[in-house]
């Protein structure tokens, strides 16, 4: 699911976020993972439409920005050449903070 054409879903960090001084960070970084991503507010029903949850998922960032958030099967394949973090005991939330 790509995010860059979705004004509601554009998600900013701070230039530099993750970054090491003087590093110079890949133009695509991807994250795998569990994904977790809210679409809405799941309110006090837990709506199941208000929420993807990916076992195996990939959050792509681009110069800062949330690019495309999926199933890994689905989007590593059209990620080469994109630097893979690994992320594997871990829950990524993008968007966890209210933005």
């Amino acid at each position: 699911m790509a995010l860059r054409d979705n004004p509601a879903s554009s998600l900013t960090f701070p230039r530099g976020a993750g970054e090491g001084i003087g590093s110079t960070a890949p133009a695509s970084t991807a994250h795998r993972g569990a994904v977790l991503h809210f679409r809405s507010d799941p309110g006090e029903h837990d709506h199941a439409d208000s929420y993807q949850y990916w076992p195996d998922g990939v959050l792509v960032i681009r110069e800062g920005r949330v690019e495309a958030v999926g199933p890994a099967a689905d989007l590593l394949p059209s990620l080469p050449g994109t630097q893979i973090i690994e992320h594997r005991d871990a829950l990524i939330l993008p968007g966890f903070i209210d933005t």
